[in-house]
Parts: C-alpha cells; structure tokens; sequence
C-alpha cells in the first residue's frame, strides 16, 4: 500500500509487437551493444517479454522468413490455431487471389474457409469438430496472418476500384412481360458507351452515387413501366391495371 504522498506507480500499457519487430529485439540482443533494459525500453515491452522473444527466436526467424517471402510484414503471434490445416490452405489461397491482384472480402473468405472445412473433413480431419465462419472468426484470421481487410487495400499496391452500379429489374409473375433492365451509372455519358442509349440492351440512367433516386423512379416508372403496361395489356386483350410489388427503399415512395 502507498503512504499519503506517494504517487503510485505508472503500468505499463501492453504492447503486442509483430514477429519482424521482435526479430529487430532478437538482433539487438545477439548484437550484445545495450542491456536487456535497454531493448526493452527502447521497444516498450518487459525485460521479460526480450527474454522470452529469445527463447522463440528459431521459430520467429523462421516464420519471419516465411510472411515476409509472401509480402506479409504484420504478423504479430505464434498462437496454434484450432484449425491449422485449414487456416494455412486459406491463407496460401489468400496470397494467390493477390497475386492475381484479385480482391477477397469477407464474405468471399468466409465462404472459402467453409468450402475448404468441408474438402477436409472429407479427407477425414476436423471430423467431429464444428467450424462457425463468422466476422470475428475472419477478423482474427486476418489479424493473424497479417492481412489487410479488402477495404483498406485491393492488392498488389492497387486502389480499390469505387465504380458503382445499380441494376433493377422488372417482370411479372409468368416472366411473359420482361421490361428493360434499369441500368444505374454515374457518368451521363460513360466512355465506354455510345452516346445513343436507346441502343443498348438495358435502360440506362445516371446518378451522382449510381443510386437509385425518386427523380429517377418516376422518370423509369412514367417513361417505362406505365407504356409497357399499356402495351402488353392491349396486345392481350387485359384490363390495364397492373400490382407493382417493390421493396421499401425510400427512392420508391413517388406521388
């Protein structure tokens, strides 16, 4: 207990290093130029914690080695996972996908790791194991192997591409009246299309965000729905009237 006056002592924050950093304690050990105390101050963890890095230093060179052939600088833990087999045949896909400069989001590696959870159990491993892949389950993964989200780098030193698009189709129920596919971009007039648009296989429409907008609604439901409506209902002898079943995006509420 301190007496009256007597400042208690600071605790020190906890600092998980990644494998190359712990490598640079390793060195500065091996190099026998300061003292235990020293490397430790100088990296912010316990002398302990420079012991106990010694002890490993086999195994961290030789993990080091291997991230750092793949491109992989941010490792931080020697931790066994609970599916090893499976987490280093994801991870040796994950580094392919970049090297083909392909992005793999969550939900693509999500569903990677249970179809590679289901060859292996096949082959006879993880049989009475149960394997959930959820968000922190990939978030972990990530964090483990030192790989960035799809967001925060696409690949190979690439910017994700922020083109957007949004499609709305429209049918009724025997599929025997097929309107346009609404087609959403954001350029007026995009390089890659000709300037007439009534030649395209799609209705195409242009928003600042691609998005879908009230303007944009009436405009697509006046122009389009309403006529082939008319249309189809005349050609086939129906009472024009027509049940327009949308979701209830707020872009859908025209007068």
């Amino acid at each position: 207990m301190n007496s009256p006056g007597e400042s208690k002592p600071i605790k020190r924050k906890h600092t998980t290093l990644t494998l190359a950093k712990k490598l640079d304690i390793i060195r500065d050990v091996e190099a026998r130029e300061i003292s235990y105390e020293q490397i430790a101050k100088k990296y912010g963890v316990g002398c302990s914690s420079v012991s106990r890095f010694v002890k490993q230093k086999e195994t961290i060179k030789s993990k080091v080695d291997t991230y750092r052939e793949h491109g992989v600088e941010e490792r931080r833990t020697l931790k066994v996972q609970s599916f090893p087999l499976l987490e280093q045949a994801l991870f040796v896909w994950v580094l392919q996908q970049r090297n083909a400069n392909v992005v793999v989001p969550s939900e693509v590696l999500k569903a990677k790791a249970k179809q590679l959870f289901e060859h292996f159990q096949g082959k006879g491993c993880y049989e009475e194991c149960h394997f959930l892949a959820s968000n922190g389950w990939a978030r972990r993964f990530r964090n483990r192997f030192g790989l960035r989200t799809a967001d925060e780098k696409a690949a190979a030193g690439r910017k994700l591409n922020r083109i957007r698009y949004t499609f709305m189709p429209c049918s009724n129920m025997d599929g025997t009246l097929k309107l346009k596919l609404m087609f959403i971009g954001m350029s007026e007039n995009p390089r890659d299309l000709p300037r007439d648009k009534k030649s395209l296989p799609v209705s195409y429409y242009n928003a600042k965000k691609a998005w879908m907008t009230r303007a944009l609604f009436q405009k697509w439901f006046d122009e389009e729905f309403v006529p082939a409506v008319r249309k189809f209902s005349k050609e086939n002898d129906l009472e024009p009237k027509a049940l327009l079943v949308l979701d209830n995006c707020s872009a859908h509420h025209i007068g």
